[in-house]
């Protein structure tokens, strides 16, 4: 029988959306100031231990804030390790990126640098960047002693056995395991040993060896529970259920995962437990209990849908079909076959795709349906030929490339021969003659170079003269940053102080607490979306952006940012209307569109007044989806529409005196171009104005 999909195992940390160093929680705030900046890295990692990663984050930020009032640098660049880890651990590995770039672009200690380069690489191996993950981690290897910084040495060995393990280099991987667990016993840290147990436990599960898994598996169990790790207890928990699993020994198996279920609400409770649910349908599937398995497949799936996790939904239709295939509903079995193919070619997953025109294959032949079987084969082994191609080329490319430097460090070394024996020969030449070209030597050689030294002396200057200009514009749009976050982050803030000193006081009735609640809330929800922009900004000033494009719904995401700013839009007496075809969709980054649309809606709700309208509609043409954001606000003078997509020294203040930063447009701009779209304004003061711009159809 088929399977289409594996076993979600649960590695050593999570990684994977969007800054946030505003806290999320006014309590936390409150208390954190009771605490030194020590003492609140102490809370957080056990907030971390206990699943709460929000939470810790928070106290991290205070700290970082209370460290930065007091000019302590290094205690500043330990807490912006710490919050990078954070970030890693929460699926944040470009903002991570960023706090890591600061910290290598700054004065920090050989130390410190070596943490930074640790954790950037494994900010790349999520991103699925293997070769420069890996060599962030060896050029980190390269600057820390063993014998001194035995812990630091054993993170930077099992990281660098996860993008080997990612990579399938299990031989090298496997060794690096066992040299990252016997460093970090020498160096005596429990949660970095308890870590590289379950890292260990995981490779043997990938390569077919759950014996060698569970021994390994248990002892990180064992440890996790010494220091009340619940998370690393958690992810142990699970992998060991997935040996037990491998082995054949179902009933520990099922009483493990039952384990992890009741640890995952513990530790997780906002993350529905997809990944064990399937895992059960798998095994469930495997003892041929189709009710349970369908049960626990469907249940994933729900969850997969609705979050957009699509290898989930391919091993999840997988499941499906497996238990209707062996129902004999061969009817339902290529349905949902059918849905899982369909999800690998929206997401171009080859292997995944493979596998599943394999399963309609097979079913289409043992149904007697020869010819769509025959399609099916023909399909995979044109996709099977195609990997092996790209596959070929890339190991072609890699042997060129070694093959190449290989021949230059020869040719190299065949010139510096052959340039001794030539200074052998000039030696022993007449001294009166080579004293004689020589002086005609220098004379040439002075005057080419007064010659060169006066046209590079002006290429110099014209360049100088350029990056001049650029600097000072740059300074100009920093400074215009600088006063915005002082100026609107503070007033926020400074109120939201004193709401909280009034409620300690007693001095607010329900209805005055309500009140300011819902005028912070909207207040820190305009100030959030514009450090949304900042950040943005600043990350592609520093580094550009990285593109993850995928087939989205655009619904969705109109949906999503309608919700956000549902309650500004009230305040003002402004209505919001969805247009736009649930069957539209895009080839574009989740994140970017968000921000593009977040930027366009919020940009009219500010110019609208009470009874106005913004509609956002979608219509197809060609190969491109376009989106308009139309209002009938009082719309945008002519001078101001020839500069609008710039960055604007003095933006216009909204209807209801509201301030922005000049930042918005500017980034919608730059990321529907990225994206391969364009934009354009069309407006008629008094009367409204619409906003298009173009993505490809996904």
């Amino acid at each position: 029988m088929r399977v289409l999909g594996v076993y979600f195992m649960l590695a050593a940390a999570g990684l994977a959306g969007a800054l946030n160093f505003l806290p999320q929680y006014a309590g936390l705030k409150q208390s954190a100031n009771q605490y030194t900046s020590t003492e609140l890295i102490s809370r957080a990692d056990s907030l971390t231990m206990h699943g709460e990663l929000r939470k810790a984050r928070t106290l991290l930020s205070n700290a970082l804030e209370q460290a930065k009032a007091l000019n302590n640098d290094s205690l500043v660049i330990r807490l912006q390790l710490n919050l990078a880890t954070n970030l890693i651990d929460s699926d944040q590995p470009d903002s991570a990126s960023v706090l890591l770039n600061n910290i290598l672009a700054g004065s920090a200690s050989s130390i410190d640098s070596t943490r930074a380069l640790n954790l950037l690489g494994a900010t790349l191996r999520y991103k699925g960047e293997f070769e420069q993950a890996l060599e962030k981690h060896k050029a980190a290897r390269a600057r820390v002693d063993s014998a001194s910084q035995p812990a630091l040495y054993s993170k930077i060995k099992l990281n660098m056995a996860m993008v080997q393990s990612s990579r399938a280099d299990f031989g090298i991987a496997f060794k690096n395991y066992l040299s990252g667990i016997q460093f970090a016993e020498a160096a005596g840290d429990s949660a970095l040993l308890a870590s590289g147990l379950n890292s260990l436990g995981v490779a043997y599960n990938n390569t077919k060896q759950p014996d060698k898994a569970i021994s390994r598996l248990k002892r990180a169990i064992e440890i996790n529970k010494k220091i009340n790790d619940r998370v690393g207890l958690l992810r142990a928990t699970n992998n060991l259920a997935i040996s037990y699993q491998g082995m054949g020994e179902f009933e520990k198996s099922i009483a493990l995962y039952e384990q992890a279920l009741t640890l995952q609400n513990e530790v997780r409770k906002n993350v529905p437990p997809f990944r064990i649910q399937y895992n059960l349908g798998q095994l469930y599937k495997q003892i041929d209990e189709l009710d349970k398995a369908e049960d626990y497949y469907k249940k994933s799936l729900a969850y997969c849908q609705q979050a957009g996790i699509y290898p989930g939904l391919i091993y999840n239709y997988g499941g499906l079909a497996n238990v209707a295939e062996l129902r004999k509903n061969f009817g339902q079995a290529r349905e949902n076959y059918m849905r899982a193919l369909e999800v690998a070619r929206q997401i171009g997953a080859g292997g995944l795709k493979k596998e599943a025109l394999n399963s309609l294959y097979q079913l289409e032949k043992e149904t007697d349906n020869m010819d769509q079987a025959l399609s099916y084969y023909e399909q995979y082994v044109a996709l099977n030929d195609s990997l092996n191609e790209v596959a070929r080329e890339q190991e072609f490319s890699k042997t060129k490339t070694r093959f190449n430097l290989r021949q230059e460090e020869e040719t190299n070394r065949l010139l510096q021969d052959k340039q001794k024996q030539q200074q052998a020969r000039i030696t022993t030449q007449n001294w009166l003659i080579a004293a004689s070209i020589a002086i005609i030597l220098i004379i040439l050689l002075s005057l080419g170079y007064v010659y060169r030294s006066n046209k590079q002396r002006k290429e110099i200057n014209a360049q100088l003269a350029a990056q001049r200009n650029e600097l000072e514009e740059i300074n100009a749009v920093k400074d215009k940053m600088m006063a915005i976050i002082a100026h609107d982050l503070r007033s926020p803030l400074s109120a939201m102080q004193g709401v909280i000193y009034l409620i300690k006081e007693g001095e607010l009735s329900d209805k005055e607490m309500q009140d300011m609640a819902n005028e912070l809330d909207l207040s820190i929800n305009q100030n959030i979306s514009m450090m949304d922009n900042l950040l943005v900004w600043a990350q592609s000033q520093m580094e550009g952006l990285s593109l993850n494009t995928k087939a989205i719904y655009v619904q969705k995401v109109v949906e999503e940012v309608f919700q956000n700013h549902t309650l500004q839009a009230q305040k003002k007496g402004i209505e919001l209307i969805d247009e736009v075809d649930e069957q539209h969709a895009v080839h574009a980054d989740y994140n970017l569109l968000e921000l593009i649309l977040r930027n366009l809606i919020a940009n009219s709700i500010k110019f609208c007044n009470a009874g106005d309208q913004i509609t956002v509609s979608t219509h197809q043409k060609s190969d491109m989806i376009f989106f308009n954001v139309k209002d009938t606000g009082i719309g945008i003078p002519e001078d101001i529409q020839r500069q609008i997509f710039k960055v604007s020294p003095d933006p216009r203040q909204g209807t209801d005196n509201e301030r922005g930063n000049g930042l918005g447009l500017k980034l919608c701009k730059e990321f529907v171009e990225q994206q391969n779209g364009e934009i354009s304004v069309e407006s008629t003061p008094g009367k409204g104005t619409t906003m298009q711009f173009s993505l490809p159809k996904a």
